[in-house]
């Protein structure tokens, strides 16, 4: 496969006080599962320089493969399944989250690791600077060459892995860069088990970061299924940068107390 450099323009707000935005969301590895009238898919070889290139239609679109996964693949990536490829059921094809105007679609063998996905973009966004979220990669095939990628909402992300017992909310009170506030999980979480709670830390208003790092710092507290509050041991006081990951483990119980250590 010839490579080249792909144009990759990521769109900084001017101004930026990094806030925390919308709700957690819990991972669900269902996601990844056929739906009950699953539609089979045909992919085909690309024309051209890049032999290795497949295109696929879905509805009145062609995709085209591009991309991969940024570090890792989370359940929450996926919006929903569409069906799978050929006659192998094992190799599915997914929309994805936070593609409005899809864009994007997966394709992934569920036999295989999930981080091994690809990310098919749509055939007629080829020359432009398309909204992308912010966990595709590309992987530099020659027709995506003069087309750009950009995002304007993700900064940070704080990923909570649960193992922790008896949890029904979790609130998160913060400072970054400067800018404090509180939020709390919405609705109840499940009580027992691996979960991951993605907080998202989105630019809203002044000053761009040019590379720079900033402050994040976070404590929580635990509310269980009884009502009782405990506080967190540990939290978290980090320096960061645009697109990090922070990540770690909540871990504990009601009657041990509740702690979170890095991942």
């Amino acid at each position: 496969m010839k490579m080249s450099k792909v144009v990759v323009k990521i769109l900084v707000p001017v101004v930026c006080t990094a806030l925390l935005t919308g709700c957690y969301r819990t991972g669900n590895p269902r996601v990844w599962e056929l739906p009950s009238d699953p539609v089979s898919y045909e992919t085909e070889t690309c024309a051209g320089e890049d032999p290795d290139l497949k295109k696929i239609t879905v509805g009145e679109r062609e995709y085209m493969i591009f991309g991969s996964v940024k570090d890792h693949m989370y359940d929450d990536f996926v919006d929903q399944c569409l069906g799978y490829i050929g006659d192998d059921t094992n190799m599915r094809i997914y929309t994805v989250n936070d593609d409005r105007q899809m864009n994007y679609l997966i394709t992934r063998n569920v036999e295989e690791n999930k981080d091994k996905v690809r990310f098919w973009r749509a055939s007629d966004t080829a020359g432009m600077n398309i909204d992308t979220p912010y966990y595709i990669v590309p992987l530099g095939y020659d027709v995506w060459s003069d087309s750009g990628i950009f995002s304007d909402r993700a900064c940070v992300h704080i990923r909570i892995d649960c193992t922790a017992d008896d949890i029904a909310s979790l609130t998160v009170n913060y400072s970054i860069n400067g800018e404090s506030g509180s939020m709390t999980s919405g609705g109840p979480l499940e009580r027992r088990g691996n979960h991951t709670f993605d907080l998202g830390i989105t630019d809203k208003t002044s000053g761009a970061f040019k590379g720079d790092k900033f402050p994040v710092r976070a404590d929580f507290i635990v509310t269980t299924e009884k009502g009782n509050e405990f506080i967190v041991r540990g939290g978290i006081d980090e320096e960061a940068k645009l697109d990090y990951y922070l990540e770690y483990v909540l871990s504990g119980s009601a009657r041990d107390g509740y702690r979170l250590t890095p991942y």
